[in-house]
């Protein structure tokens, strides 16, 4: 069996994935790690201090558990 009567793609022939040449655009992608950046502080700063005052383990919980 010669090479000519081999039915195997090549690689660069094989994959193409039909999104177009390059990747990801570099401003969606900037974009994309200002929100995570933008959102990580907001919870950081604002949620995350309200939840553990009044969530459930908050401090009236820590008031309850007696002193040993």
């Amino acid at each position: 069996m010669s090479s000519s009567e081999s039915h195997e793609i090549a690689d660069e022939e094989q994959a193409e994935f039909g999104y177009g040449k390059g990747g990801v655009p570099w401003y969606l992608l900037l974009f994309y790690i200002s929100f995570l950046s933008f959102f990580t502080w907001y919870v950081l700063e604002f949620q995350l201090p309200d939840f553990l005052k009044q969530g459930p383990l908050g401090e009236s919980a820590a008031a309850e558990v007696p002193a040993e």
